[in-house]
Parts: structure tokens; sequence; C-alpha cells
């Protein structure tokens, strides 16, 4: 997928009920900076973006419970 209207059109499709009730934390993996989505201290995704001068390319989601286990994470500041 992509284009600005279908990336957001397929994110507000979910939107209502995937966002309540959960954390977002800043966070750094495998040397790139990323958001970690929790519920309840559950991770339920982790996102990052690549990104350009141009503007965003991709944004990349883990949601896989079995991947999501196995990615270490450092949380703390994002400079």
């Amino acid at each position: 997928m992509s284009g600005r209207v279908p990336v957001a059109k397929f994110i507000v499709s979910f939107a209502s009920h995937f966002w309540m009730g959960m954390a977002i934390d800043w966070v750094e993996t495998n040397g790139q900076a990323a958001v970690l989505i929790s519920r309840d201290r559950v991770p339920i995704a982790l996102s990052t973006i690549d990104a350009s001068a141009e503007g965003i390319d991709q944004i990349m989601w883990i949601m896989r419970p079995s991947k999501l286990a196995a990615i270490s994470v450092t949380k703390g500041p994002i400079q």
C-alpha cells in the first residue's frame, strides 16, 4: 500500500478500536528510533518510520507476538 490517501484510510479504519487503552513509548531498537505500543504492559506493536528529506517513505509495523518477544529495546529519550 502506498500514497497518503490509501495509507490514511487504512489507519483510520482500525484506529477507533486499536488505540483505545494503549500506552505509547519512544524506544530504540536495533539502533533505530521506534514506537512501542502496549496495552496493560503487554507489547502489541512496534513501529518505525523510514523517512528522507522528501518525506515518509515507509511505516513499518511489527505486530506478531513471537517477533515482539524477540525485540531488544532500550527505553530512553530519542534525540
